[in-house]
C-alpha cells in the first residue's frame, strides 16, 4: 500500500481492504512511533479496529 501522509488509513484503502478480509484486530510497527504509528494506531482505534 501506498500513503501520502503520516496516516495509514486516511487516503487509502486499507480500511476497505481489512473490512473485506473480516480482520477485526491490527498490529501497528514501524520507525516513527511518535508519527506514522502513532497516527495509524489512532485511526484504527477510531475505525473501532482492537489493536
Amino acid at each position: 500500500m501506498k500513503k501520502h501522509r503520516y496516516r495509514a488509513f486516511f487516503g487509502t484503502y486499507l480500511d476497505i481492504i481489512l473490512r473485506d478480509k473480516g480482520i477485526e484486530t491490527v498490529v501497528i510497527v514501524g520507525l516513527t512511533t511518535e508519527d506514522c504509528c502513532f497516527a495509524a494506531a489512532r485511526d484504527a482505534m477510531y475505525g473501532g479496529y482492537k489493536m
